[in-house]
């Protein structure tokens, strides 16, 4: 979780302007009437269709029914419906923060009960665990934020931003549709898609080639090592590749994502989309991929920065700044990590059938030591220049890029073997088999 401001090239609040600059109140709206009901069944639609990459991912992987997936859909556009009534009521944050847990939790269970109930492959049940737990917390912190997340990513509570934006397995921010067109020039050449598209797909197919690189060069030779009894090498090169690993494997949750963004940007020119978008000023959603690259991560506030995006953001909402943020960082820190440690007991349950509670304690404690010792070392090693940009020595940044990433490696083992049940090796093994 990140402790700070987010920053990173696809967050919404960046060290360059923020999404603040996007939003401008005398010409984000145009005067509203109400929606009729062919326009509210256009916008539905628009939102399933996009949807559908998600919904078919579910579908198949869990190897569920028609109808549990649908119940699922429909519970998140439950959710637009009670964030939109939220926003009209004007409720307040403790009524926001009740209600969007309860939701959290109903959603979640029904996910894990239902949804994933009859998939017996661990792997295939770990990422839709991932993607579908992006897609809730997502909606639960939309109605937590309130206005001070709408305003950020320039929400309106009319029922096209809503429908939209509930039917996104990520978060989604509305932008006017020519600062929404970038520069495409990628090598040379001009595309005349997005050049977000370009960019993001080229990251994600980097990531696909690299991971079967890993497979198909190490596998082999991790098998070997295993056979000829080289135990301590064999742990530091296997705990580099759990690494390595989970770097790359995270960009590849972010494809549907990446996919509901794509639609989005082959229909914004077509009658489908205009009528709605018309209501808006042509404002498009932009979607704020949930990952980003990590295994670089100079920091743990850097990790956590790009690390699940939408759930950090509910967690930092729901724990983390109502028991004082920073300015508490000895309280809100322990008890944030020791609440997030909680949350994960379902996650290895509807996995391997094991809640594992005492090491997943084990491993939120180590998380919050090595943070609250990076903010405490921040506080007095740290510094602000004149021109506002925050320096420090060299040899803390060296000191506290290990200590991130020593202490990330020793929960990736506790994870794999002791929370999953399985190892890396035994992964290795069967491919080279």
């Amino acid at each position: 979780m990140e402790i700070a401001q987010e920053v990173g090239s696809y967050t919404a609040v960046t060290t360059t302007g923020g999404d603040a600059a996007l939003f401008n109140p005398e010409d984000a709206h145009l005067p509203a009437s109400r929606p009729s009901f062919s326009d509210v069944c256009q916008t539905l639609s628009l939102g399933l269709l996009s949807a559908s990459p998600t919904m078919l991912l579910v579908y198949f992987g869990a190897n569920t029914s028609v109808i549990a997936i649908m119940s699922y859909v429909f519970m998140h556009l439950a959710v637009g419906l009670v964030c939109a009534g939220l926003t009209y009521l004007q409720s307040g944050v403790a009524a926001r923060w009740i209600i969007g847990l309860m939701l959290l939790v109903i959603i979640s269970a029904f996910k894990s009960g239902h949804l994933l109930a009859s998939c017996d492959n661990m792997a295939i049940k770990a990422v839709l665990y991932a993607i579908t737990a992006l897609w809730e917390c997502s909606n639960a912190v939309l109605i937590i934020g309130g206005k001070e997340l709408s305003e950020r990513y320039n929400i309106d509570s009319g029922h096209r931003d809503i429908i939209l934006i509930v039917l996104a397995p990520c978060q989604v921010k509305f932008v006017q549709q020519n600062q929404c067109v970038e520069d495409g020039t990628i090598c040379g050449l001009n595309y005349s898609l997005n050049g977000r598209f370009c960019k993001r797909t080229i990251h994600i197919t980097a990531c696909m080639l690299s991971l079967g690189v890993l497979y198909m060069s190490v596998a082999p030779a991790l098998a070997s090592m295993s056979v000829q009894g080289d135990t301590g090498a064999f742990i530091l090169v296997e705990l580099e590749c759990l690494a390595i690993m989970a770097s790359l494997g995270v960009v590849l949750l972010d494809i549907p994502s990446h996919l509901w963004q794509t639609i989005h940007d082959l229909l914004v020119p077509t009658p489908l989309f205009a009528p709605s978008s018309a209501v808006r000023n042509a404002s498009v959603p932009k979607v704020v991929l949930p990952y980003g690259w990590i295994y670089s991560s100079k920091s743990t506030r850097d990790f956590w920065s790009r690390w699940s995006r939408p759930a950090m953001q509910l967690i930092r909402r729901l724990f983390y700044y109502p028991l004082g943020g920073g300015n508490r960082w000895y309280i809100s820190i322990p008890i944030t990590f020791l609440l997030n440690a909680s949350t994960h007991f379902d996650l290895s349950y509807a996995i391997v059938g094991d809640k594992a509670e005492v090491f997943w304690l084990a491993i939120f404690g180590i998380l919050a030591l090595v943070s609250m010792l990076e903010v405490a070392g921040d506080k007095y090693m740290s510094g602000v220049n004149s021109d506002g940009n925050v320096l420090s020595p060299l040899w803390y940044g060296c000191i506290r890029a290990f200590l991130a990433h020593a202490s990330l490696r020793l929960v990736l083992y506790i994870v794999v073997y002791k929370c999953f049940h399985t190892s890396f090796h035994d992964l290795f093994v069967r491919v080279a088999a």
